[in-house]
């Protein structure tokens, strides 16, 4: 799944787009990975084999002006 993202200049933030599917065990158990990247570091993240994407957060920082 790849889901874009669009610079807006006006926040000099990114607005991502993600969307929904049904699951195929809701009940499953959930963890928490560590960052996916660094900051001025491409973001690529490959959910492990069986495991979904549930949530998302990120930091900014704005001496790199940027999120990680």
């Amino acid at each position: 799944m790849n889901k874009p993202s669009q610079h807006d200049d006006g926040f000099e933030d990114r607005v991502w787009e993600f969307g929904c599917e049904i699951t195929f065990d809701p009940a499953a158990d959930c963890f928490l990975s560590p960052y996916a990247n660094d900051f001025d570091q491409a973001f690529t993240y490959e959910c492990p084999p069986d495991h979904i994407i549930t949530g998302m957060s990120s930091y900014h920082d704005d001496g790199f002006e940027d999120r990680r």
